[in-house]
């Protein structure tokens, strides 16, 4: 699409050289300057590779017709405006943070950021109201490890660092992780990857020491824990959120209990304030013994003194919600209209097409085999792409977000999963090979792991790929085979980290389906 937009002349090199650093050689940085590392260079094949990156090279790759690949450029490079976002699957593979850049340098080539109608070519924004809040306190703790790593962390802290590891605030950790607290979190085995092996790391009571989980359901994930403070549902207790989320609506939600807490449960608040009186600062935690409704109301008292048209408490709880539209955003607009002014938060104040800081990681961090950190959006296929397959794992198994279920909540109701049946979906091409009809229940696995789940025959996956939903709760005998036959696919994924956010790469997996 790049090579198009270029090549027939669509490009709006005035807005590149005014808001960007790194398009071509007059806007690279001096560091850059006379080393043909500019972006322009790399799509026009005068770069490092000597590659154009035409349709014709993008073809065999994607799969997509090199007619439809000049027809979406045309589209993109004579359309005003033209909007353009991404959803977060592209950036969960291995090669997910360049992909992400990749996407979102083509508004950036046709000028299309700023005015009304485009994006800046990241995910659509999203609005909500900024309540008051829960007084956090001081964390005496500054540094911060990428979440991907809480297992690697567990396993072999100390050898964490800031060039291995992203580490921020540290040159290394100063210890493994001993304690976990999981609260309303189904994310130590279920939501997070390659379960098989996070199960060995977990069930090493010499590695982390302690785990206590506070939940409302026996979640997999609950299991692995030394203690489970049971907690209460929303429906028992008051509750108040902000609404919205890409749906054009700010809101409040004033929740109220519907009904009395039931056995021998706790709301968080008060078990937090219980541990807090025993750590000896009770009184400081709860600011001289305030309740859950009582914070809650200082809350909403709070949030009224900047919005006034906010109900008050018995109002709100009276009518259960309250929304409003919100004023139209626009992506970047202050920085385009005057760039001195608002510069953005970049070491050069500009939209970073080439970046000397990925530059930096690229030289300094300490990357695995085949990991690319990239100062520009280069093309890489990633760990586990379609350059990795094998006779024995010649499918990519992708995930992907599911209409039955929010991760894994709801992924244990019943009735929705009798309305929206968790099956793999693969082509008929696929399937035909294998012998497997649609509803058939079939076996996909790879070296990782393996799980039982019914197939769904259709054309609506390409060739060559599997996916099924994310979230199913892992069901398995860990004493036994292991085989997984709640369909769970971190059954299947990998505890190897993206290179540069050290993030999770979940759709970037090879393995096999065959016939249960």
């Amino acid at each position: 699409l790049a090579y198009e937009i270029i090549n027939n002349g669509w490009v709006d090199e005035e807005f590149l050289h005014k808001y960007c650093i790194g398009y071509d050689e007059e806007t690279m940085p001096e560091s850059a300057k006379g080393q043909n590392k500019s972006y322009k260079d790399y799509i026009m094949g005068t770069g490092y590779d000597m590659t154009p990156k035409t349709p014709e090279w993008a073809s065999p790759i994607t799969q997509v017709p090199v007619e439809t690949i000049r027809w979406l450029a045309e589209k993109i490079g004579t359309s005003k405006p033209v909007y353009i976002c991404q959803g977060y699957g592209s950036q969960r593979h291995a090669n997910g943070e360049i992909t992400a850049r990749a996407i979102m340098m083509l508004p950036q080539l046709v000028g299309q950021i700023g005015l009304p109608g485009t994006s800046d070519g990241r995910r659509e924004g999203k609005t909500s109201f900024a309540l008051s809040t829960f007084p956090a306190g001081e964390n005496p703790v500054k540094t911060s490890l990428p979440t991907f790593l809480w297992t690697e962390a567990i396993k072999r802290g100390e050898e964490l660092t800031a060039l291995n590891a992203g580490l921020r605030n540290a040159d290394r950790l100063s210890s493994s992780i001993k304690f976990i607290w999981n609260y309303a979190g189904n994310c130590l085995t279920n939501q997070h990857s390659d379960i098989n092996a996070t199960h060995e790391i977990l069930a090493d009571e010499s590695l982390c020491e302690f785990i206590v989980t506070s939940e409302v359901f026996m979640t997999d994930s609950a299991k692995y824990s030394d203690i489970i403070i049971p907690d209460l549902t929303l429906q028992e207790q008051y509750s108040l959120s902000e609404g919205g989320y890409a749906d054009n609506m700010e809101a409040v939600i004033y929740g109220s209990p519907v009904y009395e807490p039931k056995f021998e449960r706790r709301g968080i608040y008060e078990v937090c304030s219980a541990i807090a009186e025993k750590l000896g600062v009770g009184d400081e935690f709860t600011d001289g013994g305030k309740t859950r409704e009582d914070w809650l109301r200082q809350i909403l008292a709070e949030s009224r003194e900047k919005y006034p048209e906010i109900p008050d408490w018995d109002e709100g709880m009276a009518q259960g919600v309250w929304k409003r539209t919100p004023e139209p955003t626009i992506s970047l607009k202050a920085f385009i209209e005057d760039p001195e002014a608002n510069p953005l938060k970049t070491p050069s104040g500009k939209i970073e097409i080439y970046s000397e800081t990925l530059a930096e990681f690229a030289d300094t961090w300490e990357l695995s085999e085949g990991d690319v950190i990239s100062p520009i959006p280069e093309f890489d296929p990633g760990f586990e792409s379609y350059k990795d397959l094998t006779d024995e794992y010649p499918l990519l198994i992708q995930g992907f977000h599911y209409k039955a279920h929010a991760h894994s909540s709801y992924a244990n109701n019943e009735i929705i999963e009798s309305a929206a049946p968790h099956v793999l979906w693969i082509n008929p091409v696929d399937a035909e090979e294998r012998g497997i009809s649609d509803g058939d229940e079939v076996r996909v696995f790879n070296a990782r792991g393996e799980i039982r789940i019914k197939a769904r025959v259709t054309p609506r996956i390409i060739p060559g790929t599997v996916a099924l939903p994310q979230g199913k709760w892992h069901e398995a005998d860990m004493n036994g085979d292991r085989v997984d036959a709640g369909g769970c696919i971190n059954t299947l994924t990998t505890l190897r980290p993206s290179p540069l956010a050290k993030a999770n790469p979940q759709h970037s997996n090879i393995g096999q389906v065959a016939k249960a």
